[in-house]
């Protein structure tokens, strides 16, 4: 420090200087900068990983499309389908919704568990 007589070396800006490069040759300063780059390393490799199974993961829903469509072009699943179809209808008459407000709710359910394809 510099006594209130005497004018100081340093000025003001070597000692702010100094100050930062003491900060920056910090043991946590090091680690958070080797944090930083472990972790733009972890996204690359990630992203990297993701590029290479975009092709399998295509082809595997473009299967999993398929055989749901096979499944519903059949005579036996369209036969279930409209029997679960006017089963719900009734079962909502029964509660005594309307005969219009049940169908607006089977129209709007569509085919059950495949909201995708309404």
């Amino acid at each position: 420090m510099c006594s209130p007589n005497r004018q100081c070396r340093w000025g003001s800006g070597k000692l702010v200087l100094i100050a930062a490069l003491a900060v920056m040759a910090s043991p946590g300063f090091v680690r958070a900068q080797e944090a930083d780059r472990k972790t733009a390393q972890e996204q690359a490799q990630f992203q990297a990983q993701m590029e290479q199974m975009a092709p399998m993961l295509r082809q595997m829903s473009l299967g999993a499309i398929d055989l749901t469509l096979e499944v519903l072009s059949q005579k036996e699943t369209a036969d279930r389908l409209a029997e679960f179809t006017r089963n719900y209808y009734e079962a909502l008459l029964a509660r005594r919704f309307t005969k219009v407000e049940a169908l607006d709710i089977v129209k709007a359910v569509g085919i059950p568990a495949l909201p995708a394809l309404r």
